[in-house]
């Protein structure tokens, strides 16, 4: 490698690694710029001239390190990003603002692709790695800007329906047909930047999973139904020691038994505690945590039965139930997408529902334009909140809202009937599905 490549790229190397530790985007074009120097030596905006570094890397100098081509088209693409960049920077118009981050986010991902085929015995394969780790900074402020303009809207539905933003817990997802687009990207993270999701708080714990922990539970059931090959025929005790207070309308009596299709469905559609708490002992505690870690949903824990006014069942349990808006999304969109054997019965359970104080409530006066295709419904002292799958178009929806430390019936409802006027409005959040 010739004197003046070396001092290049360790003066590169240098820039880059500043850069990235501030992680701004401050004078990016200077940052990628000098790999397309001018013929006179001064630097010119990468936007500007185009150039390739291919200019620096086949110097005059004969000694240099012979180059790859992947990394060779890899400059060409940062050169090619930074001029999308400086686009979105100086456009005035919001929708080409978006366009051109759209722009640079699709090609930092081409240029990280190319960088990854430079081979380890490459003579520039370490400053492949240098550049990799570099642009991997730029694609994630590219993608935190995305996800901002994406999510922006919750914020204007929350404030018209007076709900405290650090209260509120919104994921919305759109239901792909044909397949299962992961929101964890088992593992993926729900916060990331995923087109056809949207959050608020979405991977933040709820104040209390109250209700909407039967979802889970339900879940993990018809799991161990697959997975030990029974039926949901066969019948279950309802234990005496299970007994506790029921939601209005609900109905299962002790020392008596039943099939798990009927336990299972009476927990979803009816919300009864007797029928939770069973299972709970039916399915295991650890079982349950089983299919929760191997559906990635992390921040769902079953631990505690349900209680109604004053009777807590013995043993009741030593932690807290906890779920995320993001975790009860995924379920739905799962369960609607009848990914898993058992789904079709849990699907049943949820449109049977009778709780329609919610989310059906909402969304009453925007029929036909909008569909109801089932819900959850959960609250307590510490929460309110709906888990449902809603069609609006060709497009289904799952949409998991929740309120902490509140009974706000008229915010929640409030925050289900903006977003799904939101939808009617704009379209899908992703065409072409």
């Amino acid at each position: 490698m010739s004197g003046i490549w070396y001092a290049t790229a360790i003066l590169l190397g240098r820039i880059f690694a500043i850069a990235a530790a501030t992680g701004a985007l401050f004078s990016i074009a200077s940052e990628i710029g000098p790999l397309a120097p001018s013929n006179t030596g001064q630097q010119a905006s990468s936007a500007q001239t185009q150039s390739s570094p291919a200019n620096v890397v086949h110097s005059t100098d004969e000694a240099a390190s012979p180059v790859h081509p992947a990394y060779q088209q890899a400059m060409e693409l940062a050169n090619q990003a930074v001029a999308a960049y400086q686009s979105a920077k100086q456009a005035s118009d919001p929708a080409a603002k978006i366009s051109f981050t759209q722009r640079e986010r699709s090609i930092w991902q081409a240029t990280l692709q190319k960088l990854a085929s430079v081979p380890a015995d490459a003579a520039i394969y370490e400053q492949a790695a240098e550049k990799r780790s570099h642009y991997q900074t730029l694609l994630a402020t590219a993608n935190s800007k995305l996800t901002a303009t994406d999510n922006a809207f919750l914020k204007e539905i929350m404030d018209s329906a007076g709900v405290a933003p650090e209260q509120a817990h919104i994921t919305l997802c759109q239901i792909n047909d044909g397949q299962f687009n992961s929101i964890q990207t088992k593992q993926a993270a729900p916060h990331s930047h995923i087109n056809n999701c949207r959050h608020h708080q979405g991977d933040l714990l709820l104040a209390s999973a109250a209700s909407l922990v039967k979802l889970p539970i339900a879940i993990a059931l018809m799991d161990k139904v697959e997975q030990e090959n029974l039926s949901l025929d066969d019948k279950i005790y309802i234990d005496p020691t299970n007994f506790t207070e029921n939601a209005e309308g609900a109905s299962i009596d002790i020392d008596q038994e039943y099939t798990l299709a009927q336990v299972a469905t009476r927990m979803i559609n009816e919300s009864n505690n007797i029928a939770t708490n069973q299972l709970i002992d039916y399915v295991g505690r650890d079982a349950i945590a089983k299919t929760m870690a191997e559906r990635g949903y992390t921040h769902t824990l079953v631990d505690f039965k349900l209680a109604g006014d004053r009777i807590l069942p013995p043993n009741p349990g030593t932690q807290s139930n906890q779920i995320t808006s993001d975790d009860l999304t995924a379920m739905m969109v799962e369960i609607y997408s009848l990914k898993n054997p058992g789904d079709e019965e849990l699907l049943k359970a949820l449109i049977s529902q009778r709780d329609k104080e919610l989310g059906y409530a909402a969304l009453q006066d925007l029929w036909p334009a909008v569909t109801w295709l089932g819900e959850k419904t959960g609250q307590n002292d510490r929460l309110i909140g709906s888990t449902l799958a809603i069609k609006i178009g060709d497009e289904r929806y799952a949409l998991t809202v929740a309120i902490d430390n509140s009974g706000d019936l008229h915010g929640l409802q409030a925050i289900i009937h903006g977003i799904a006027e939101h939808l009617i409005e704009t379209g899908p959040l992703v065409s072409g599905n």
